[in-house]
């Protein structure tokens, strides 16, 4: 246990101040107003989805799987890989969702630090939602990137709802860049 805990510190910490952090976070462009979203059900749920990323590093697809236990992986197009995990439901602006927090992807590539970089992952419900990031530093969501929609691909019940319009590279195992795997 105590192993376990040494290892994946810095994850846990990020998850627990990402979390406490979350409370007093804004999102002008989220619009405000409405109640709070009741839980989806498992069908609701994303397995699959991507977006067009516009800025360094890598600007591209971002194309997100889940495993189904709450682990979601990053695929950049030159096939680097960053993993997401540690699942909490919750609520932003009205939108049920899942947050998730790297802990696994060379910082090098991906610009952010392990346990420091959050996403929340809204469930589908036929609108056209964008995805949130927030970095644990200053608890803050990146409102820059508040207009990076989310191209839903698949459901958890195995609904498919769109074809990924790209070929899906395969792991980049060159350079150390997708070693920490």
């Amino acid at each position: 246990m105590i192993l376990f805990l040494k290892n994946n510190f810095g994850f846990i910490a990020g998850c627990l101040l990402v979390s406490l952090g979350l409370a007093g976070c804004d999102f002008p462009s989220v619009p405000r107003g409405g109640s709070p979203a009741p839980e989806r059900e498992e069908a609701y749920r994303i397995n699959r989805f991507w977006f067009e990323y516009k800025w360094n590093p890598e600007p591209g697809f971002r194309l997100w799987e889940s495993d189904g236990d709450g682990i979601w992986t990053e695929i950049y197009p030159s096939g680097f890989r960053s993993t997401f995990g540690g699942k909490k439901r919750m609520t932003v602006r009205g939108v049920a969702g899942d947050f998730v927090v790297k802990y696994k992807g060379y910082e090098g590539v991906t610009g952010t630090e392990n346990g420091d970089f959050g996403v929340f992952i809204p469930d589908f419900d036929g609108e056209r939602r964008p995805i949130y990031f927030v970095h644990k530093k200053n608890g803050r969501w990146v409102p820059e990137k508040s207009e990076l929609f989310m191209n839903v691909l698949e459901l958890r019940d195995g609904t498919e709802l769109l074809t990924f319009p790209h070929e899906v590279p395969n792991r980049d195992n060159s350079g150390g860049v997708g070693n920490d795997f």
